[in-house]
């Protein structure tokens, strides 16, 4: 909380990001974004991923990346995260890549350890970003795909 501005984050729509969301996995092929969602017990949807090819220009052809991946604090804790993160490097390695990569704010620091801890490692990149208005520094993190 408090990594950007709360008036960007307030005029996020959720109908917008299910349509982009849909437009983005619809009657496409890979390597185009595949978004992976995690429906809890309740039938709410608590997670997300999406996994696509590397988008970074330095990046080999074997390079696929995690553009995104969020859980519901709700459901922080469970193992879910775990399991949706899993599913997303499953999904990268299942059409032929050998390494992903993932690009995360600086100051996320219990995002940080939860890809550290899954064995995901700062590869040294950096790179900086305006969201709402306010800079911020996304540092790249990247792991090998079994």
């Amino acid at each position: 909380m408090g990594q950007v501005p709360q008036d960007y984050l307030d005029g996020l729509s959720v109908e917008d990001r299910a349509r982009t969301w849909y437009e983005m996995s619809a009657d496409r092929e890979w390597p185009d974004p595949d978004v992976l969602v995690l429906v809890g017990d309740d039938d709410i949807i608590v997670g997300f991923a999406i996994t696509s090819a590397s988008r970074d220009p330095d990046a080999a052809e074997s390079t696929g990346e995690v553009a995104a991946i969020y859980m519901r604090e709700r459901v922080w804790g469970r193992g879910w995260g775990r399991a949706l993160m899993e599913a997303a490097l499953s999904r990268l390695a299942e059409v032929g890549f050998a390494n992903a990569t993932l690009w995360v704010l600086d100051t996320i620091v219990r995002a940080r350890r939860f890809y550290e801890t899954g064995g995901w490692n700062w590869d040294g990149s950096t790179k900086p970003h305006v969201i709402g208005g306010q800079p911020v520094t996304e540092f790249r993190y990247r792991v090998t795909l079994e």
